[in-house]
């Protein structure tokens, strides 16, 4: 209705009766809060989608920070870290983690890598925190996990 100012003037004018004009003129904030918000929900997801585009192409880098990211897509930390939770059900902070983590047990089940090593590939700078945030996050250490998966996969080779 609000696309074309001329249009919506015509529109009014056309109304058969003034009441008619009226009901359509009080209906006009309406649709207009609905088309503002139908927009922005829309461009938050759009950047969401930019945001975590950009988080899983750097994720490596231990530096990466909200900020960067923020001002990448031109916003205040404050306001992205609010639409990313609202749009993922978690914070950046947890998503970048949950990235990082899921990337480490990946590498410890395909690469000969050692787990300091995956440690510095996903963004960790300390071993040791690295193999605490991954003990929480999995349920094992590291080397764990690799023993547990690398069994899996010969357990499962020798089945065939």
């Amino acid at each position: 209705m609000f696309a074309d100012p001329i249009g919506v003037y015509n529109t009014v004018l056309a109304q058969s009766t003034a009441s008619a004009s009226l009901d359509l003129l009080e209906k006009a904030p309406y649709e207009v809060a609905a088309y503002l918000e139908a927009d922005r929900k829309g461009n938050r997801r759009h950047v969401v989608e930019k945001v975590k585009r950009y988080i899983r192409r750097n994720f490596g880098r231990s530096d990466l920070n909200l900020t960067e990211v923020a001002e990448y897509v031109r916003m205040s930390p404050s306001y992205l870290s609010s639409i990313f939770s609202a749009s993922e059900g978690r914070s950046f902070v947890d998503y970048l983690s949950g990235l990082r983590l899921e990337r480490a047990k990946d590498l410890l089940q395909r690469s000969p890598y050692p787990a300091v090593e995956i440690s510095d590939m996903v963004g960790h700078t300390s071993p040791a925190y690295f193999s605490s945030a991954f003990k929480k996050y999995a349920g094992c250490t590291p080397g764990e996990f690799r023993s547990r998966a690398r069994g899996h996969a010969e357990t499962s080779a020798s089945a065939s």
